[in-house]
């Protein structure tokens, strides 16, 4: 039982760091959430049938809205999860996110002989 509550203890701490570094969130509603997550630890149910029922807190409103899809598998995890679309899908957006993110556009590395002047 004691294993449980850190478990959930450090689920909601990731969620909290996760809010705070969050570039989509804006003050406001980062405030908002914050005021919730950011102290008191939630019940052990809480995050334990969240994946059972719509009012609970740690996956229905925090982690799989958020796109916290790691912090989703840890609560599968420690919810003795086992439905396998879920889980499944909950990987296929870890993987994609991966990728989009290793093909983002950025600014090129190598600097453009336009304009340069040859000697």
């Amino acid at each position: 039982m004691i294993q449980d509550a850190l478990d959930v203890a450090n689920i909601q701490d990731d969620i909290v760091r996760e809010i705070k570094n969050d570039p989509r969130m804006t003050p406001a509603k980062q405030a908002e959430l914050l005021k919730v997550l950011d102290g008191k630890i939630l019940p052990l149910t809480t995050v334990c049938l969240a994946i059972f029922r719509a009012n609970e807190k740690l996956f229905n409103e925090f982690a799989d809205p958020l796109a916290y899809f790691e912090i989703c598998l840890e609560i599968f995890q420690a919810a003795d999860f086992r439905q396998t679309s879920e889980i499944t899908q909950c990987w296929d957006s870890i993987i994609k996110k991966g990728i989009d993110s290793a093909f983002q556009v950025t600014e090129p590395r190598i600097p453009s002989a336009r304009g340069q002047k040859r000697e």
